[in-house]
């Protein structure tokens, strides 16, 4: 229900018939086993019944596990995600010059986000946009 309605205000966007997938934050193997579930590939699903765009689970992926980042600042939240991430090696030819809106659940400094961002831009997508269900005020640039 809350991927329908990102994806009905993404809709709305005039950039929004140059998307190409959308490819949601991953989660390590054993917090993915642990919940059973992965919160951002929900929404990505439900922006994708909106904007009929492939969700692509599997195109990145998390190389290590991360403790949880709730109790951490800024500094050490971006210490905590440096590295975590690259893209896999059977989607790189997939992402080449790609448009891809990039799903999260919760964007509190953008340091997940924006790691999983360089994965992706490092490996060749083409323009990238950022999206989450809820975010703090952010002050970041994202190229």
């Amino acid at each position: 229900m809350l991927g329908r309605e990102i994806g009905n205000c993404i809709a709305a966007l005039p950039e929004a018939e140059k998307f190409d997938m959308i490819i949601p934050v991953p989660l390590h193997k054993a917090k993915q086993r642990d919940r059973s579930y992965n919160q951002s590939e929900y929404i990505a699903k439900g922006i994708s019944g909106v904007l009929n765009l492939p969700v692509i689970n599997n195109a990145v992926l998390r190389t290590r596990f991360t403790p949880t980042q709730t109790k951490l600042n800024k500094a050490e939240r971006r210490e905590n995600v440096s590295g975590a991430f690259e893209v896999n090696k059977n989607s790189i030819n997939d992402i080449a010059g790609k448009n891809i809106i990039l799903c999260d659940d919760v964007i509190t400094t953008g340091a997940t986000i924006l790691e999983c961002a360089s994965a992706l831009k490092k490996s060749g997508c083409g323009r990238l946009w950022i999206c989450s269900a809820a975010y703090a005020e952010l002050k970041i640039n994202v190229v």
